[in-house]
């Protein structure tokens, strides 16, 4: 009757001991974590400064680990022969050139990561500033497509030449045909169009026989009037210069 009768008892301290035993492994599980986590913090920050050598941690933890051994090492085989005094001195030896050592080379490494930085929000805005201008060209392209739909586009441009000799070429215009035109040398001419973009043609040597080349010329729109002389001011500049036995456009 008296085991019978106690066996509430004996239950309930064995709940208490499962719940005990499972508290202490839940406390040792963390504890050996975080003891780990502060080590690996710990060694991470130790070789952090190695960085510069362009290694990764686990070559950084390598080296650290190879000159605290051979520091180990030594001062064990002196101390071994009796020449406690001399391994004394290799501690202190060590430990100033170790924290010169970790001084320069963190150092070194704030300078790289400080220039990797920047290099990366220059590149940050650049890109964003492509983005801005890709956008400016889709919506100056958008309105110069719906004024040329509408009659209401011409485009201008200056030709210079900078050669010794006269040099004629063709501009086509929105009929199909080509226009000719030509200009002297060290002078400019100014064409226009009422057109989408411009585009020219020429003989680009000077040898017999027409080596045809043909661009599409860059140009200044002009919207909803002709071009006049105040526009002329403004026109996209264009050259003509010598290329070997021939010459050739530029802008």
């Amino acid at each position: 009757m008296s085991r019978s009768a106690n066996w509430p008892l004996r239950v309930t301290w064995t709940v208490v001991g499962i719940m005990i035993a499972v508290t202490f492994a839940v406390a040792l599980w963390y504890g050996l974590a975080y003891f780990g986590m502060t080590m690996i913090i710990f060694l991470d920050y130790i070789a952090y400064p190695l960085s510069w050598m362009r290694v990764g941690p686990a070559v950084a933890w390598l080296i650290v680990g190879c000159i605290v051994g051979a520091v180990v090492g030594l001062v064990r085989a002196l101390r071994s022969f009796g020449r406690k005094s001399e391994a004394r001195k290799v501690i202190l030896v060590a430990s100033v050139l170790s924290i010169f050592v970790w001084t320069i080379s963190l150092g070194a490494t704030s300078l790289i990561e400080k220039k990797a930085r920047q290099k990366a929000e220059a590149q940050r805005l650049a890109q964003e500033e492509e983005m801005r201008r890709k956008a400016r060209d889709a919506e100056e392209t958008a309105m110069l497509d719906k004024a040329w739909a509408e009659g209401r586009l011409w485009q201008i441009a200056s030709i210079t030449n900078q050669t010794n000799r006269k040099i004629p070429f063709q501009i086509l215009n929105a009929k199909g045909n080509w226009d000719e035109y030509w200009v002297k040398p060290g002078a400019s001419v100014t064409v226009s169009e009422k057109t989408r973009e411009l585009t020219i043609r020429f003989d680009s040597s000077y040898a017999k026989g027409y080596q045809a080349k043909r661009y599409n010329l860059p140009s200044t729109p002009i919207i909803g009037h002709e071009p006049n002389k105040s526009d002329q001011a403004g026109a996209q500049s264009n050259t003509f210069r010598g290329n070997g036995n021939g010459f050739d456009l530029y802008h």
